[in-house]
């Protein structure tokens, strides 16, 4: 017997309801580990994330801050490797690739 799927909290945005939408692949693994909606911090964090904003978040422990920070990363680099092709290494790493380059020195 199958289990019913999750079902979001009454007053919660779900991931399907975000502007700029996030991707359908997200939103589908998303999904399947029964996160089909956003907890307070990520309903208020993603948006300004998905909208180039700085953001400075404090939440508890298990309040979901990493996937607020992380999925709209995931989804900016989605969107340049559909309209790019393959990342370059530069382009994924960044100043960590010149830090390990540079054998962990600062200077």
């Amino acid at each position: 017997m199958s289990e019913p799927p999750p079902q979001a909290p009454a007053a919660a945005r779900l991931f399907t309801a975000f502007d700029p939408p996030l991707a359908p692949a997200s939103v589908a693994l998303l999904a399947a580990r029964g996160l089909v909606a956003a907890t307070p911090v990520q309903d208020a964090v993603i948006p300004l994330l998905a909208a180039n904003s700085d953001v400075a978040a404090d939440a508890a422990t298990g309040s979901g801050k990493t996937l607020a920070f992380v999925l709209p990363l995931v989804q900016r680099l989605l969107r340049a490797h559909a309209a790019d092709g393959p990342l370059a290494l530069n382009q994924v790493c960044g100043g960590w690739w010149w830090w390990w380059g540079s054998g962990g020195r600062r200077n």
